[in-house]
């Protein structure tokens, strides 16, 4: 179950609170309960420094990637190479040095504010190896404009968007795989622009071992899955789907949120 956007007084009630005793201090936890959302705060993680923009995003995140480990992968190298695609505050890229400690990782956040707690985070915990990048991916090279929506939703936008959009530097990612012969790993969590970015990278896919892609569709626009599975099924992968947030009346209850009325994460692999 994806809940990184349920409101707080519906995640209380999912989120097992002693899987985070573990993790962070039973004072900085009655903090964030606290918080309003997209209010920033700083506590203590895994004993380090740490910094949120989103007391709920983070919480669903945290569950999502330490809990249910959703990008746990055998590496075929203790040096494994991770390109992260949407890598927000960094939550992944913690996972991923903590498994592999000798990854070289490259992590993309558009969103300046989230970007900034992304670099104090990987700073914090004083990783080497890990280039945070403040640009999209997508299959040009140019100024985007992006909703900045201050959690873990923030999206590149069409200029009749009925968003609060500011330009960011977006990059293209076929480039950027065309530098590298082998990527290990290679996940995307982009909101929606993963329609227009694989059919342009897809004939570099044969370079990643592990993708994991997140699939949004929204209800104004075309449905792209089967687009995007065939564009995975030629570069060769096995892929595995999993529903990301499940609706009990999918006939009468069409919007999850965010104009959103499907989701689904989509691991990749080779055998």
């Amino acid at each position: 179950m994806n809940i990184k956007n349920i409101p707080a007084k519906i995640y209380k009630k999912v989120f097992r609170v002693s899987e985070l005793d573990k993790v962070v201090p039973a004072k900085d936890q009655r903090m964030l309960k606290k918080l309003d959302r997209y209010q920033p705060a700083t506590f203590s993680f895994l004993k380090k420094s740490f910094t949120v923009v989103d007391a709920d995003t983070f919480l669903g995140s945290y569950h999502e990637i330490f809990i249910d480990e959703i990008y746990n992968f055998e590496s075929h190298t203790p040096s494994p190479l991770i390109i992260d695609c949407g890598a927000n505050i960094g939550l992944a890229t913690i996972y991923f040095k903590l498994k592999y400690p000798n990854a070289q990782i490259i992590a993309f956040e558009p969103d300046p504010n989230i970007y900034a707690a992304l670099s104090a985070n990987v700073r914090s915990f004083g990783f080497k190896d890990v280039n945070c990048e403040n640009k999209a991916v997508s299959d040009v090279d140019a100024m985007l404009d992006f909703w900045l929506e201050g959690g873990h939703s923030g999206k590149v936008v069409a200029h009749t968007a009925n968003h609060t959009s500011s330009q960011v530097k977006a990059v293209r990612l076929k480039t950027i795989l065309q530098e590298h012969e082998k990527i290990e790993f290679l996940k995307i969590d982009i909101e929606g622009h993963e329609t227009a970015l694989i059919p342009d990278l897809a004939e570099e896919l044969n370079r990643v071992e592990f993708l994991f892609l997140e699939y949004h569709s929204f209800m104004d626009g075309e449905q792209t899955l089967d687009t995007i599975l065939a564009h995975l099924k030629r570069a060769g992968f096995r892929y595995y789907i999993q529903q990301a947030y499940p609706k009990k009346f999918p006939f009468i209850n069409r919007e999850i949120f965010y104009d959103m009325d499907f989701m689904c994460n989509i691991f990749c692999y080779r055998v």
